[in-house]
């Protein structure tokens, strides 16, 4: 029932997403104050249950620089940019979640996130680094040096910031960070890989 209420959210949600994205307006502009503004929210109120000046500032840190990261590849690079490094996000988390629910024996991070397993990551990275490949028709004039060197440490930044919101909800003691999306948890929940591809994908389109 979650993984039907999560497919559900995500095609309302998604077609909005990316055409704000698309255009590149003050709609887009909006989104982004609004998943900042989300986000922050949903990580103070967290970390108020473990006070910690260093982990509230450090958070805050992170969290803005990923996503204006995200704004940034719109801005600087292009659409094309950014609709790679979703597609090699959001894959490695589905063929993650469903290669470690056919096939997950060996844990990754038990004390984290027991349900993360190394042939889950395997599988995630599997995801990542074809999928732009069966989609590039929608990422021209990007090519197969782009799609690998985005893809490749996608696949392994993913999981990781999986990881680092885990470790804060386990260390507040929250299953979730919100209740926003349907199916998803908070905004924080859905993003939280995106808070390290997307900054990856800015500095190596920048270079």
């Amino acid at each position: 029932m979650n993984l039907l209420l999560r497919l559900l959210s995500a095609i309302i949600i998604l077609p909005g997403f990316l055409w704000l994205f698309y255009k590149n307006g003050w709609g887009l502009l909006v989104l982004i104050i609004g998943m900042l503004g989300f986000s922050l929210a949903e990580f103070w109120r967290m970390v108020r249950k473990k006070p910690s000046y260093a982990l509230a500032i450090l958070g805050t840190l992170y969290i803005t620089a990923g996503i204006s990261s995200l704004y940034l590849l719109r801005l600087h690079v292009s659409f094309s940019a950014v609709l790679l490094v979703l597609i090699a996000t959001w894959s490695s988390d589905t063929f993650a979640y469903f290669a470690g629910r056919a096939f997950g024996k060996h844990k990754l991070a038990p004390s984290i996130s027991p349900k993360k397993t190394w042939e889950g990551v395997l599988g995630g990275t599997l995801g990542a680094v074809l999928m732009p490949f069966v989609l590039q028709d929608f990422l021209t004039p990007l090519g197969a040096q782009d799609f690998l060197w985005v893809s490749l440490p996608c696949a392994i930044l993913a999981p990781a910031g999986d990881l680092i919101e885990s470790w804060v909800k386990r260390l507040c003691k929250v299953k979730d960070s919100g209740a926003l999306l349907p199916g998803h948890g908070g905004v924080l929940d859905r993003i939280d890989a995106l808070l390290l591809t997307a900054p990856w994908a800015y500095l190596y389109f920048s270079w």
